[in-house]
């Protein structure tokens, strides 16, 4: 692929789903000799040609074949053989290699690799025992009654019926609640009957509500919900972070059909919906509450339990609402919710199976990585300076991230068992 027409054929090629495997292996070796300024060169033409091809690209999914051998070939790399550096970006021996495993990994976006505006020398990540493994679907299914059900330990098919209805795990670690009727008692179908799903660290898990929306659990989080949602309203109440795809219900109310609308609550705010895709951080540990719409339509109100509401907006697609920590903790009763346009692909990278970042630091980014590797961090030095732009594999053993993390430069870690130290790089 020396001839340039060649690498902008295949790219070409694979922007429109139509690449071969050894194609793709042919680019990957050559990609992975070039020099910073040409790897960069290669990335920018991707991003251009990818936006040609955008809307064929929804209906050709990079093919997972591929996803998957690029991803353990990343686990088995060894350290760089030679280093490097611009001004601006970081495409070591590793990093270019990871940098394409990310154009097959994340579609069109312009960014492939973290990278920062002032890169210091490079210094390898030293890891003193064991390296951590990504994380996976594991969840605990609390029953009404209060006994615990093991989801990844649970078989596929049918697990428990309570009050008429059924659950049931599918092939692919999702938890389908039905909401038929199966027994022709009516009346023996209690009200009040209420599940709590649960994520752990290194943990996610995507499960079917009775109404039939969809809900996508990070790790160390929570959704608790009614085995059936026969009231005037849905309620659900979550934490840590959750993406909602809320499905249209219409109940028949005193003779009148009408919407049934669903409600999300958390500690802080209240999420109001008819019907809609969106996405809610909720973390205790983060500056605020997070809420991304990516379509429809949702009120959020800022209140805590049983009090009065402070303040509530109304999302448009592609708005976020921000609730801050403030109101959490009441140091500063009647503050408002900031609203910001961002990019809501940011807002659910972890759903679509990998991180993305921008002008986060370091901080923001390693609480990810522990919440997902289950990992604790601990910092030497002042970071306030730092910020990170890029996104990477969640797939990959955590190792390999921190060195995509350290090539973007002024950051070093140390690993030792569950515990990642993080140095300024001198």
């Amino acid at each position: 692929m020396e001839d340039a027409k060649l690498y902008i054929y295949f790219l070409e090629r694979y922007a429109q789903g139509l690449h071969s495997e050894s194609e793709h292996i042919q680019f990957l070796n050559w990609f992975d000799h070039l020099d910073p300024i040409e790897a960069e060169t290669v990335m920018d033409q991707y991003a251009q040609i990818s936006a040609k091809y955008e809307s064929v690209q929804t209906l050709f999914p990079p093919q997972k074949s591929l996803i998957n051998s690029i991803e353990q070939r990343l686990d088995q790399l060894s350290e760089p053989e030679r280093s490097g550096k611009s001004e601006t970006r970081f495409y070591l021996g590793f990093l270019r290699y990871a940098a394409a495993a990310i154009l097959i990994l994340a579609g069109t976006f312009a960014y492939f690799t973290i990278f920062r505006k002032k890169a210091p020398e490079v210094a390898s990540v030293k890891m003193v025992t064991n390296d951590a493994f990504p994380g996976s679907n594991k969840a605990i299914l609390t029953l009404a009654d209060g006994s615990d059900i093991v989801l990844d330990d649970a078989r596929n098919g049918e697990i428990a019926v309570q009050e008429g209805i059924r659950i049931t795990k599918t092939a692919d670690g999702k938890l389908i609640y039905s909401s038929e009727k199966i027994t022709d008692d009516e009346a023996s179908r209690k009200p009040g009957i209420f599940n709590t799903i649960t994520t752990p660290k290194a943990g996610q898990f995507k499960v079917n509500l009775p109404d039939g929306t969809k809900v996508w659990l990070n790790s160390l989080s929570s959704i608790r919900f009614p085995a059936s949602f026969d009231g005037p309203v849905r309620t659900v109440e979550i934490t840590g972070e959750v993406y909602f795809e809320v499905a249209p219900l219409m109940n028949s109310i005193d003779g009148k059909t009408q919407k049934v609308p669903f409600h999300v609550s958390s500690a802080d705010q209240v999420v109001e919906v008819l019907g809609t895709h969106f996405n809610i951080n909720s973390y205790r540990d983060e500056s605020a509450t997070r809420t991304t719409l990516l379509e429809g339509s949702v009120r959020v109100l800022a209140a805590k339990k049983g009090q009065n509401v402070k303040s509530e907006v109304r999302l448009r697609p592609g708005e976020q609402a921000l609730v801050p920590a403030r109101i959490k903790s009441q140091q500063t009763p009647g503050a408002g919710i900031t609203v910001r346009n961002v990019d809501s692909e940011e807002a659910v990278a972890w759903k679509e199976g990998y991180f993305r970042f921008k002008d986060a630091g370091i901080q923001d980014v390693m609480r990810q990585l522990a919440r997902w590797y289950d990992i604790e961090v601990s910092y030497e030095g002042d970071f306030s300076s730092e910020q990170f732009t890029g996104f990477v594999s969640r797939n990959i053993r955590m190792s390999n991230v921190l060195k995509i993390l350290q090539e973007g430069g002024g950051v070093k870690f140390s690993i030792k068992g569950k515990k990642v130290e993080v140095t300024r790089a001198e």
